[in-house]
């Protein structure tokens, strides 16, 4: 097993982010979709958790489609033992969200940590492609690493990065530490990855901290309708980490 496969598996495994599957599987089911699109599922366990969330009220469900840039790794986690006949899970291309060329395809989207990956000025763009992709009414989770009132722009100071880079380490790559004893990169090495963004490593994209009211509006903006007081749910292991759900407009 590979270096980058043994921390992205370890990394997988912290208590909120399980969680944050479990959240996701739970509202994903809730609209019964026929068929779902994960976004940037890792080793796919994601999937997992929609797939043993399932009960005999979601035997609609007929197809889990998937697409990931990762091309070595992604998708290796997947327990398709316990896949039950009547659902076909499948990898489709392309593997990047921004060649997605789909239109009212899929009754639910689920997009993970996949944003900021994308450059801020992309952004809207992004966005626009999940509600084309999307059937009319049909819904798109997007999950992320929120800080409330948090407005991003395309510029971002050194020291107002270091800032959010010490709270990213704290509010969640401490918990890895803790839950895995150490065994993942430590805490200076990590910060060192991060602050290689600005001189334009893994193409100067990543922006990890998002504000949360400032992605409902950019959804509201493209067509989607938020409902403010349902549309956000924190997770309580790790109240960084949040998840907006947003249903396209009839």
């Amino acid at each position: 097993m590979s270096y980058l496969y043994n921390e992205y598996y370890l990394v997988s495994h912290v208590p909120s982010l399980v969680n944050q599957w479990e959240i996701q599987a739970i509202e994903v089911l809730k609209n019964k979709p026929e068929n779902i699109l994960i976004i940037g599922p890792g080793f796919g366990y994601e999937i997992n958790s929609i797939i043993n969330k399932l009960n005999a009220d979601d035997s609609h469900l007929k197809l889990i489609e998937w697409l990931d840039l990762d091309r070595e790794y992604a998708g290796k986690g997947i327990q398709t033992e316990k896949i039950p006949p009547s659902i076909i899970v499948r990898r489709i291309k392309p593997d990047n969200l921004m060649e997605l060329d789909e239109d009212n395809r899929w009754d639910c989207i689920v997009c993970s940590f996949v944003l900021h990956d994308i450059k801020y000025e992309n952004q809207k763009d992004a966005i626009s492609i999940l509600y084309k992709a999307l059937k009319p009414g049909g819904t798109v989770l997007i999950s992320e690493m929120f800080l409330d009132n948090r407005v991003r722009s395309e510029y971002v100071e050194d020291l107002e990065r270091k800032k959010e880079i010490d709270v990213l380490y704290n509010g969640f790559y401490d918990e890895v530490q803790k839950e895995i004893s150490g065994e993942t990169v430590g805490k200076m090495k990590f910060l060192k990855e991060l602050l290689k963004i600005k001189d334009g490593s893994r193409n100067g994209t990543r922006d990890y901290f998002f504000s949360a009211q400032q992605t409902i509006d950019l959804l509201s903006r493209i067509g989607f309708a938020v409902n403010t007081d349902l549309g956000y749910i924190k997770n309580e292991v790790n109240f960084y980490l949040g998840i907006i759900i947003a249903r396209r407009r009839e």
